[in-house]
């Protein structure tokens, strides 16, 4: 009960850092769009080195395309990186 408690206490700490945040970028309109760079940046966020490997490996595929500098959804695929990071990975829930 005192875990569920903490990682409670831990999360709210995590929305009170993203209230000091500058303008957080819109999510994209398109749901679809949305899940994908919701899956990546979780991929990426788990794993970093991974990120070179899926670049490359999306790299030409349109629905890919926030994956890379100069997309309208860059900015909330790094975005969403940054906040899935500093989340505790919890393994077993």
């Amino acid at each position: 009960m005192e875990e569920l408690e903490e990682e409670e206490e831990v999360y709210e700490l995590l929305e009170d850092e993203n209230d000091d945040d500058e303008a957080t970028p819109e999510p994209p309109i398109d749901r679809s769009a949305c899940d994908r760079i919701e899956k990546m940046a979780a991929v990426v966020a788990w794993n970093p080195s991974a990120e070179l490997f899926l670049n490359q490996l999306m790299l030409g595929d349109e629905q890919f395309d926030f994956m890379f500098p100069g997309h309208e959804h860059y900015a909330y695929y790094r975005h969403r990186i940054a906040v899935l990071g500093r989340r505790p990975r919890l393994l077993y829930s």
